[in-house]
């Protein structure tokens, strides 16, 4: 009787615990090659698979070329057509040599139907040839930090050595949203360009836009190399989470599996405010004896809803410090990790307040001579 109501007790504790467990949410099942989720506030990645491998883009590349084009060039620019621009075949705008149209009306055919006619019209017109512009697009990926990936044309079609990381096309596409222009485009089931007999009605490749309530753009692309991918975006309340998927046989079912565990499962936390507190520093021959060091900004990180535990962090800061500093100076930074001490974020931390240099008085007199000079 005691061995069996020590059985029962032992039970009810094994079924209790269990109770009180969080029940971690599941990670999507998915089939494409390469994927990353991204939250879009904050640049953090909550979720990858061979994020970092160079993979064929096909038409996501437009993402980079659109995005350049706003940032460089004037969209009511009236644009003539070249014959090279009007010749690019497969996914089309159908322009026509010689033809006048607006910068702003060449992006919406590239990002809306994917237009390679009008990638190279745009290239040609923004930056006077193509090949200036690939230049300028692998300058800019380098400079968002995308500096796996590499292009050679703007519209995705085959070549040698174009290829993306799923990660790189995250940070691009990331960037690329912060810009109303671009986000607009991206966002539209439809948009008529041109005018008279010029005018065209688009409709948007990304069926996101119809099928997946809160998608706000942005992307598809295919080839043969590179097989269905897409960039992708939702948001519902404050949350917003992008999506990419490299080489998928169901593109936009996996990007909603992807963009639901986001905005499901995960919530923002912020770990730090501006001005919090770190710590004192000493300063060697400063007017004070320390400083104090600071938080720089609020620092907010995205984590599992059922995650109760807080990130681990670790300090990084100058041990002692020589006068003068001055108000704001970078003095270390703040790593914050999870749970298989991978990074999550880096918090810049700095002095709270300027700490002159304490000067003798022949110090002092010196460089006065010095300036009356």
């Amino acid at each position: 009787m005691i061995i069996m109501n020590r059985f029962l007790f032992y039970l009810f504790l094994f079924t209790l615990s269990l109770i009180s467990l969080p029940v971690l949410a599941s990670a999507p099942v998915i089939q494409a090659k390469a994927a990353v989720l991204m939250d879009m506030k904050t640049g953090q990645v909550v979720w990858e698979r061979n994020s970092r491998d160079p993979l064929p883009p096909a038409s996501t590349t437009k993402v980079l070329t659109a995005i350049l084009a706003y940032d460089m060039g004037n969209t009511n620019k009236l644009c003539a057509v070249s014959p090279k621009a009007a010749s690019v075949g497969e996914a089309s705008i159908h322009l026509k040599a010689g033809e006048k149209i607006l910068l702003g009306d060449l992006l919406k055919g590239a990002l809306i139907c994917s237009g390679n006619d009008a990638c190279v019209a745009i290239a040609e017109n923004v930056s006077g040839s193509e090949s200036l512009f690939v230049q300028w697009m692998n300058l800019k990926a380098k400079i968002l930090g995308a500096g796996s990936s590499e292009f050679v044309n703007t519209n995705g079609l085959p070549a040698k050595d174009h290829y993306v990381t799923a990660y790189d096309l995250a940070l691009i596409s990331r960037y690329a949203m912060q810009n109303p222009q671009f986000s607009a485009v991206v966002g539209s089931r439809y948009q008529t360009i041109g005018q008279g007999t010029s005018k065209r009605y688009l409709k948007s490749t990304n069926k996101l836009l119809w099928q997946y309530p809160g998608c706000i753009g942005i992307k598809t692309g295919t080839t043969v190399s590179a097989g269905p991918c897409l960039v992708s975006a939702g948001e519902r309340g404050e949350k917003k989470f992008l999506s990419v998927v490299l080489n998928s046989p169901d593109r936009f079912g996996d990007s909603s599996k992807l963009l639901d565990y986001g905005l499901e499962d995960f919530s923002s936390r912020t770990l730090f405010h501006r001005g919090d507190l770190i710590r004192t520093v000493p300063v060697i021959n400063g007017m004070k004896k320390t400083v104090a060091v600071i938080i720089s900004q609020d620092e907010t990180v995205v984590l599992p809803k059922q995650q109760t535990k807080v990130p681990q962090t670790e300090i990084f800061i100058q041990e002692q410090l020589a006068a003068p500093v001055q108000k704001g100076q970078s003095l270390g930074h703040i790593d914050v990790l999870d749970n298989n001490r991978g990074l999550l974020s880096r918090i810049n931390i700095v002095a709270d307040e300027s700490i002159p240099e304490r000067l003798t008085l022949w110090e002092k007199l010196k460089r006065l001579c010095q300036l009356v000079i």
